[in-house]
């Protein structure tokens, strides 16, 4: 059984406007010429914007000193817009549960 709190937040998942999507599917086309390189995808969650950062081989960015920031996930090969919108998605709502579960 859903609460309804739940209902609501899957509604406002569902229908957010992520802004930078475009920006961060075209990052990804490059991604798969030079072994290991990737783009990590993190969404601002004041901002509502999601934004990629290009790393090689043995590098990564983390920002602990943001809570409003939220790792979405590494992307090794190109991804479409939709791929990337479900990912940031998905990432929301495994954030919103799991801030539930600690409170």
């Amino acid at each position: 059984m859903k609460w309804f709190f739940e209902y609501e937040f899957e509604e406002r998942i569902k229908t957010l406007k992520v802004h930078g999507v475009k920006t961060v599917c075209s990052k990804t086309r490059s991604l798969g010429r030079y072994m290991g390189d990737n783009i990590q995808v993190f969404y601002d969650m004041e901002d509502n914007e999601v934004f990629g950062i290009y790393h090689l081989i043995n590098e990564w960015s983390v920002y602990p000193d943001n809570p409003s920031i939220l790792y979405v996930g590494t992307f090794y090969e190109p991804a479409t817009q939709k791929e990337i919108e479900y990912e940031v998605r998905l990432a929301l709502e495994n954030h919103y549960h799991n801030m539930e579960s600690l409170s």
